[in-house]
């Protein structure tokens, strides 16, 4: 189960590199917010700089980049006269350990949010094993935000961005074999990833039209869940979630995030599970 949960942490940390890299250095995003908004009196441009942090073109002029025929002394042809590997003997008496998987849909609202956020619909897929006293399983999230009407966010941007996230949650049952009124702990980790669209459009110095954006981070949660009732192919139950969200240095365009600070929410959801 280590190795399981390191993987996705190098997954959720390699996507969120890639998403929020760019190409171009576009200024600050509290400058692009501001832009974006009614009543700017000015123009809707914006700064457009080489990004030196992003990967050059200069591997391009490597011979062996150019020229399909080039033989790079670093590598060798194989030997394709070596002789197959001889596989070990199947084990007949191995037989795999049974595990419960089981498929969660998960559906609910945020009763406490900020510093942006008035509220958002949650919903979740989680896919994961039943082990005697834990479980683990993957998520996959879409939260759709109402933005909080007194912040000035609500004036650069159209409504209702959305976050969809990913990652890992992770339970304990103190009392496993109850089947109703089952208590648990549970923690998780995932990338996040949110997505806007500004309210008017942008322009960098080579008229390039930028229109929307995306912001990567990570999520932090612990909260606790109880399943009403459950039997070994079903439960449902009800979560109680807080959440932390950290969030990218850059977003997808090159803008330089010194808008959005840490924030986090309060989720209440209620939740049904099936065994396939």
């Amino acid at each position: 189960m280590k190795k399981m949960l390191y993987l996705i942490f190098l997954i959720i940390a390699v996507l969120n590199s890639c998403v929020t890299s760019s190409s171009r250095n576009r200024g600050s995003l509290s400058d692009a917010m501001e832009k974006a908004r009614d009543d700017y009196p000015d123009k809707r441009e914006v700064p457009s700089e080489p990004n030196r942090n992003f990967p050059s073109d200069s591997y391009r002029n490597d011979p062996y980049y150019n020229d399909p025929f080039y033989k790079n002394p670093r590598y060798s042809e194989p030997n394709y006269n070596d002789p197959f590997p001889v596989m070990p003997a199947e084990n007949s008496d191995y037989k795999p350990v049974q595990k419960d998987m089981f498929t969660i849909l998960r559906v609910g609202s945020t009763i406490l949010s900020g510093p942006f956020a008035k509220s958002s619909f949650n919903t979740e897929l989680l896919v994961g094993d039943d082990y005697s006293n834990d479980s683990l399983f993957l998520y996959g999230k879409l939260q759709i935000i109402e933005l909080e009407s007194n912040h000035q966010i609500s004036k650069s941007l159209h409504p209702n961005p959305i976050i969809l996230s990913g990652g890992v949650e992770y339970r304990i049952y103190p009392l496993k074999e109850q089947q109703i009124f089952s208590p648990y702990l549970l923690g998780r980790a995932g990338g996040i990833f949110l997505f806007w669209d500004y309210k008017n459009k942008l322009y960098d110095e080579d008229q390039i039209s930028i229109e929307s954006d995306v912001l990567g981070g990570i999520t932090l949660s612990l909260g606790v869940g109880l399943d009403i009732f459950k039997t070994d192919k079903f439960r449902i139950g009800l979560t109680l979630i807080p959440s932390g969200y950290l969030y990218g240095n850059q977003t997808i365009q090159g803008f330089y995030n010194d808008y959005f600070t840490p924030s986090g929410d309060l989720l209440l959801s209620g939740e049904i599970g099936i065994k396939f």
